[in-house]
């Protein structure tokens, strides 16, 4: 449940970027298969699997037990969100294993999915670095799309615009802009036109403006084979002051393969939570203290009121004994007369 959850932080982005829309444009954020494919007829009777957005689907597991789910895969490139592997099927049922972990996510190829670092609530992961996967289609080319603000203002000013474009990974132009007037912020396109290009007929590694790392001839090694449709792009980062564009790019065979390397920096996530944490105990260390305080504060309060009132008691029964002692001279000096 954990991972799963991690997930949902993962694609925030994503989602956020949907919600933009179907409050702009009114488009929907959880669909239905023939919803982008409606001449598919097998399609109209899926009604377990759906997709969020146009390119992720989810295959939810729903007997109870069960360690494998059935699953249509419909005309497109479609990829495992775990493996990163080509789902070798179209327009067909296929099994996929479902650990109790996990549950099956499908990529379509094709598009840009912008994701950020998980976190213990939202506030941190919107202060984590941006992450491109980059799922190539048919023709080796994606495209994707992000509305990003500061997620508290009702009416945001500033903008932070990403642009990039991909194309079998032989060329990969990204840009963040940032600009000092103050504008709405406006939703900016990933997609550029695609620059054609194959070396040796294979899909190369991304290749990135001052990248000197990186190789700068083709080889053996940099063939990806079957998973030469999938990348991620790591460090892309979109801050409130400093702008940056990637600062580092790698190429994987797999989503597993970095999510290994990535575990240092999970180290800095929990050190993050820890901090959050010890925040939050600060907080509510201080307002015990704070309640503390005004309970004795109330509790002074109510005893000096206590005393006020026994002494206004005890006042009240010595002026009534003096008006009784009062009334008895009286009574005893008019028997006093009339003897």
């Amino acid at each position: 449940m954990i991972s799963v959850l991690r997930i949902r932080y993962n694609l925030l982005p994503y989602y956020y970027t949907l919600f933009y829309k179907a409050h702009t444009q009114g488009s929907t954020v959880i669909r239905p298969l023939f919803h982008e494919y409606p001449t598919d007829k097998t399609a109209l009777d899926i009604y377990l699997q759906f997709l969020i957005g146009s390119h992720i689907m989810i295959v939810p597991v729903t007997d109870e037990g069960a360690r494998q789910v059935r699953a249509y895969i419909p005309s497109s490139y479609w990829y495992d969100y775990y493996t990163g592997a080509l789902i070798q099927a179209k327009q067909q049922f296929i099994t996929l294993d479902a650990p109790l972990e996990t549950i099956p996510i499908l990529l379509r190829g094709g598009i840009i999915v912008p994701t950020q670092g998980y976190a213990s609530n939202t506030k941190i992961s919107r202060t984590k670095p941006f992450e491109l996967i980059i799922v190539l289609n048919a023709n080796g080319e994606a495209e994707g799309d992000l509305f990003y603000d500061d997620g508290e203002s009702l009416t945001t000013y500033g903008q932070r615009l990403l642009d990039a474009s991909a194309d079998g990974f032989n060329n990969l132009d990204e840009q963040i802009n940032a600009h000092e007037e103050s504008k709405p912020v406006e939703e900016k396109p990933f997609h550029q036109p695609p620059k054609r290009g194959h070396r040796h007929g294979r899909p190369q590694p991304a290749s990135l403006r001052d990248m000197d790392d990186l190789p700068k001839e083709p080889s053996d090694d940099m063939g990806l084979g079957d998973m030469g449709h999938l990348m991620k792009v790591p460090g892309v980062s979109i801050e409130r002051v400093n702008y940056r564009t990637i600062d580092r790019i790698q190429v994987k065979r797999n989503l597993k393969e970095f999510d290994d390397e990535s575990e240092g920096s999970s180290d800095e996530s929990e050190e993050e939570e820890d901090k959050d944490k010890k925040r939050k105990r600060k907080e509510k260390e201080r307002e015990e203290k704070q309640r503390r305080k005004e309970k004795e504060r109330e509790e002074k309060q109510r005893r000096k009121e206590e005393k006020m009132k026994e002494k206004e008691e005890k006042k009240k029964q010595q002026q009534e004994l003096e008006e009784q002692e009062k009334l008895k001279q009286q009574t005893q000096e008019v028997q006093s007369n009339s003897e």
